[in-house]
């Protein structure tokens, strides 16, 4: 076969000229179907979009009497604790091995143990001298004894002395007896009262110096009583029971005076001094039920009672104090053990805690699900022409209502008090008979058209199962 190359050139322009006509005629054709097509396709009608109805549970607003509640926090502490330190200066000897920190310890067990010796040798000592004073006391008072009876007898001596002194001096007046038997008599005389005047001055001096060794003997008492403590305080002994939080001496270590040896803490009477705003003042009394909670996520939850209030308001925080008194039992709280699941765990000193306190001041408010809020805002429903739509407003929290109206939800404890009056002058958005939505809040968008049901009527076995249930299945409808 003969190329294009080979051909002559009147016999290529020939060729390429019918393919290029035969290109066009197929264009031509191709086009002239599509613009058939295009004229003959029928129009498409048109119909307006439905638009789906989200189904939510609500809850109808209504205004009730509560009790007021006030949020509050503050750090448990002890109200019974001991901090032990050494008394006396010894070394330690003795140390128990129920003494050990985290280990429940009853009053008055010993924990460290001091040497004694230097101490029970003071003791014996003073007592020694003691012994001795009163042996001296016995003595002067035999003594006194003695002289008494030499006194009885010089009385006698001058009263004798005193009757032959008389009787001569009437015989020398008759003139039988001489100057000399007058002068040995008045001699014998002065020297009878002499001897008595000598026993009276020595019996007088008995007084003062019994007084001596009575004052030295109290002085004695009250040596022997110091060193008989010191004795004792070598015996350093837990004041209460409680639960031992550590213990510092160590088998031969040298204690000074005022060295710390333990701590001991009873854990059966724990006190919380709470903060709350100082407007809860005015309606919290003594005795109003106070509930704990930790502010971690364990489930720790206590109930005490208001025992105190502080007098003063703390200005830079705006808050008063409440002191808050929990009472444990004996058994859980002396053994610290944490008890079975389902238990309530031990309140710990020390421990930072959340307390609602329950007053008996009852007001009127609007009460609204905790799960209902967005933050500070809850979608209401707002009628429409076409049917009910979300509508998002902000709500001002009073404070929590943890209880059960079933006449508002059979199933919800949790609520929160909102004041139905106004704000800044104007009315709030919401008010009683609303209805607030409590469920797929996630999907809820504002001006949403909803499809609502009462959870009263939900839960009594209407619409669905339950609100979540009755949600998920009709969410698509």
């Amino acid at each position: 076969m003969a190329r294009d190359g080979d051909r002559p050139p009147l016999l290529r322009v020939a060729s390429l000229a019918s393919r290029i006509t035969a290109g066009a005629v197929t264009l031509a054709v191709a086009i002239g179907i599509a613009g058939f097509l295009i004229g003959t396709r029928p129009e498409p009608t048109s119909e307006p979009r439905e638009e789906s109805a989200l189904f939510v549970s609500t809850v109808r607003l209504e205004a009730r009497a509560v009790n007021r509640a006030w949020t509050g926090y503050g750090v448990a502490r002890a109200m019974n604790e001991a901090d032990l330190t050494a008394q006396v200066s010894a070394r330690v000897v003795e140390r128990p091995e129920s003494a050990e920190g985290g280990l429940p310890i009853e009053r008055d067990a010993l924990i460290v143990g001091l040497d004694k010796t230097d101490y029970d040798a003071a003791v014996q000592s003073v007592q020694a001298r003691i012994r001795a004073t009163g042996a001296q006391i016995e003595e002067l008072g035999a003594r006194e004894r003695r002289l008494r009876d030499q006194v009885e007898l010089a009385e006698q001596q001058v009263e004798l002395a005193q009757r032959e002194y008389d009787r001569v001096v009437a015989a020398a007046d008759r003139g039988a007896a001489t100057t000399t038997d007058l002068e040995r008599s008045e001699s014998s005389l002065r020297s009878a009262e002499r001897a008595a005047a000598a026993l009276y001055e020595m019996l007088d001096t008995i007084p003062a110096q019994r007084a001596r060794l009575e004052a030295t003997r109290l002085a004695e008492q009250a040596e022997l009583r110091t060193a008989a403590e010191n004795l004792a305080r070598t015996e350093i002994r837990a004041p209460i029971a409680g639960m031992l939080q550590e213990v510092f001496a160590e088998p031969g270590e040298l204690l000074m005076v005022g060295a710390p040896v333990a701590r001991v803490v009873d854990l059966t009477l724990i006190e919380v001094p709470l903060r709350v705003p100082v407007s809860a003042a005015d309606s919290v009394t003594l005795g109003d039920a106070v509930v704990l909670r930790s502010d971690s996520n364990s489930a720790g939850r206590w109930t005490g009672t208001v025992s105190r209030i502080a007098p003063e308001a703390d200005a830079a925080s705006r808050t008063v104090t409440l002191f808050v008194e929990v009472r444990q039992e004996v058994q859980a709280a002396i053994d610290a053990r944490r008890p079975a699941p389902g238990g309530e765990p031990v309140l710990l000193p020390g421990q930072f805690v959340v307390g609602e306190v329950q007053t008996t001041h009852s007001a009127e408010v609007l009460l609204v699900p905790r799960s209902a809020f967005q933050g500070d805002r809850v979608f209401m429903l707002r009628e429409q022409d076409d049917g009910p739509r979300a509508h998002s407003v902000p709500i001002r929290r009073l404070f929590p209502v943890e209880a059960s109206f079933p006449g508002l939800h059979p199933a919800e404890t949790q609520w929160v008090a909102v004041d139905p009056g106004t704000r800044a002058g104007k009315p709030v958005e919401l008010g009683v008979g609303d209805r607030v939505v409590i469920s797929n809040l996630a999907e809820l968008q504002e001006g949403l058209l909803i499809r609502a049901g009462d959870a009263t009527d939900v839960f009594a076995g209407g619409e669905g199962a339950s609100p979540s249930g009755a949600a998920s299945s009709e969410a698509g409808s």
